[in-house]
């Protein structure tokens, strides 16, 4: 990674509640996909609101799905309703990946283990 994007992904991970604001919307747009364009995807990678998932990443390997959940800042990513609607857009979308995300953390799920990254 460059200096130029570890320095994107400082300022991103000092984002406060003001800088982000509580809306959903908020933490998709200025947190996962400021993010995701750190870790090189496009724009045009990621598909939007695809099957009411809020972010499909496109481009990879047809068994590499990726989908992307996020809530309002600071929602706590334990709430069943969050992890179950996760795992049913894993099950729908046969995604190896599913990440939730609060602006705060995130949460990645797969199949096989849960990995919670602070």
């Amino acid at each position: 990674m460059d200096d130029k994007n570890k320095e994107k992904l400082r300022r991103i991970a000092q984002y406060s509640q003001e800088d982000m604001g509580n809306a959903e919307e908020n933490v998709k747009n200025k947190f996962i996909v400021k993010l995701l364009e750190c870790l090189d995807y496009s724009e045009q990678d990621m598909d939007f609101e695809s099957g009411r998932t809020d972010i499909f990443l496109k481009n990879l390997p047809p068994d590499c799905k990726v989908i992307i959940e996020t809530k309002s800042y600071s929602s706590n990513l334990s709430n069943y309703q969050f992890i179950s609607q996760l795992e049913d857009y894993c099950r729908r979308f046969a995604a190896l990946i599913g990440v939730l995300a609060n602006g705060t953390e995130l949460r990645i799920y797969t199949p096989y283990i849960d990995i919670c990254v602070n």
